[in-house]
């Protein structure tokens, strides 16, 4: 073997054992990054993080039951509203309606009242003079 021979193997070998070496310390490092991640983990958790994640859940749950509330009143309200535009058109057109039949009653009671009166003046005036008195003055 010759020398730049040798110095290359030298230099591949060293080359190798640098990756190898940089190989295991990347894993050293991984392992011990799981490590604090499991100790975290295991370790006593922030009391005020679990107070502070309960009250927000708390928070969604309060505004979801009031989002509720809201959607139920309003369908209520518009349910009442429409209850309130049938019932007040209802009384229009029976108000119309009745306007409409109360002329159609009036021309016919004074058409009555106007027959009655023509066949009481036609009676009378068709009795002799005199009968239309009381007794007592009839002589």
């Amino acid at each position: 073997m010759s020398n730049t021979d040798a110095e290359r193997i030298q230099r591949t070998y060293e080359q190798v054992e640098r990756q190898r070496r940089h190989a295991a310390r990347e894993e050293q490092r991984k392992q011990e990054e799981r490590k604090r991640e499991k100790v975290k983990q295991l370790g006593s958790k922030d009391p005020n993080a679990t107070e502070l994640l309960r009250i927000h859940e708390w928070k969604q749950e309060q505004d979801a039951k009031k989002k509720a509330m809201d959607n139920a009143r309003l369908s209520r309200e518009l349910q009442q509203e429409a209850a309130l535009r049938a019932k007040a058109e209802k009384e229009a057109t029976h108000e119309a309606k009745w306007e409409e039949l109360e002329i159609k009653r009036r021309k016919a009671d004074e058409e009555a009242d106007r027959l009655r009166n023509a066949k009481y003046i036609q009676q009378i005036k068709a009795m002799p003079i005199g009968k239309c008195l009381p007794s007592v003055l009839v002589y």
